[in-house]
């Protein structure tokens, strides 16, 4: 709803850049506490911010490549434009290998950070709400919000003729970007309620990639598709994740019932 904090700071970064602070600091002392070296942890920490970053804009540029041509190119990449399922891909292929250079077992290691990083998104959206992008289909639904001059949504329903140029709000749109924060949240408490009952090395990694990807399936199907026009598409990715992850959760699962293998 605030795209500039007072009147002067990009509130998508301001609130991006809290995000990842306080999930950096959240997953250093989750880790810690499991009994993982600070050091090394403090290193991987940084790793994994880095790589989840990238992922993301890695993604929005393979997505939306003349975009980003005509929008400025590289400034206007490095700027703008994160796509989360990119930054779990990147993540869940690259973040392993760099933890087993820094002397960390990875499954073990993103069993600990785990409800972390359902924090660090919970806030991340927020930005997103702040920016007004994130938006869904126009909707009279109680929930759906108009969102103000400067906002991605009002910007995207002037150009395409849904509100005149004499309007200060857009049309009320369905607001993905806090069902997206509210759903992290759920994920992030869920997983530390599990930390104690975890039955394998990796489940709670892997029950956070399902439960996200789900999350990500079901929210996604919302969005206006005019706003994201690229391929491979938010929604498509995060059904492949889910498509591997839910059946991998489940059948690893049921191959460790009974078994109990608590963080602490």
């Amino acid at each position: 709803m605030y795209p500039l904090l007072l009147g002067r700071f990009d509130s998508l970064f301001v609130v991006w850049g809290a995000a990842v602070l306080c999930g950096m600091v959240l997953a250093f002392m989750l880790a810690s506490r499991d009994g993982h070296d600070p050091d090394r942890a403090f290193l991987a920490v940084v790793l994994i911010a880095f790589v989840f970053v990238l992922g993301t804009k890695i993604h929005f540029w393979w997505a939306n490549r003349d975009l980003v041509q005509q929008a400025g190119g590289m400034t206007h990449l490095l700027l703008y434009g994160f796509h989360f399922p990119g930054g779990i891909v990147l993540t869940v292929v690259a973040a392993p290998l760099l933890l087993r250079a820094v002397g960390l077992q990875p499954f073990a290691f993103f069993d600990s950070i785990a409800p972390a990083v359902g924090l660090a998104i919970a806030v991340a959206r927020l930005g997103c709400f702040a920016n007004g992008c994130c938006f869904g289909y126009v909707s009279h639904a109680p929930w759906a919000l108009s969102f103000p001059v400067g906002s991605r949504a009002f910007a995207h329903h002037l150009e395409h003729g849904l509100v005149g140029s004499e309007a200060t709000y857009s049309q009320p749109v369905l607001p993905l970007s806090l069902f997206f924060s509210i759903a992290a949240l759920l994920i992030g408490v869920a997983l530390w309620r599990w930390r104690p009952h975890r039955q394998f090395v990796g489940q709670l990694a892997l029950g956070f990639v399902a439960m996200w990807s789900t999350s990500n399936v079901a929210i996604e199907y919302w969005r206006d598709p005019i706003m994201v026009p690229g391929s491979p598409h938010l929604w498509t990715l995060s059904l492949a994740i889910a498509a591997l992850s839910v059946p991998a959760l489940l059948l690893l699962s049921y191959r460790f019932r009974g078994r109990s293998m608590p963080l602490r």
